[in-house]
């Protein structure tokens, strides 16, 4: 009898325990706010592959920031790993100020996070970068 008591006893702790417990903390998201991928010209590897690297090596999200490109994917593309779309807008410029070391070039980057195709409006690039190429739509 006293068994039992005593099972019935530390039962009821045990669920007065497991509803007044703080509910558990909010962690933090590991990712990378600037990744380019193939559609940026200055790298080969496709956007879908980039994705799977990242999810493979722990990471929560992507910002995909290709030069004068938005890259999207299809959802879940990458299991559970969160892609954002952004843009690197990208401008090669006459001058500058302060002038450039010899041989630089004037070059203005502004990464653009979470815009949607159509989104923006930015003169169109003097480089050859952001040529226009699958799954990337450029900023109007």
């Amino acid at each position: 009898m006293r068994a039992g008591i005593a099972v019935v006893v530390l039962s009821a702790c045990a669920a007065r325990h497991a509803q007044t417990a703080p509910p558990p903390a909010i962690g933090w998201l590991k990712g990378q706010t600037h990744v380019h991928s193939a559609n940026s010209g200055d790298s080969a590897t496709p956007p879908a592959d980039v994705a799977r690297w990242y999810a493979k090596h722990g990471y929560d999200f992507v910002v995909f920031t290709d030069h004068n490109v938005i890259t999207t994917l299809p959802p879940h593309a990458a299991g559970e790993l969160i892609t954002i779309p952004g843009v690197e807008l990208t401008q090669n410029l006459e001058t500058c100020d302060p002038p450039p070391a010899p041989g630089e070039a004037c070059l203005l980057h502004v990464n653009a996070l979470f815009v949607r195709p159509g989104g923006l409006d930015w003169p169109a690039a003097t480089s050859d970068q952001g040529e226009q190429r699958e799954g990337a739509e450029r900023p109007q």
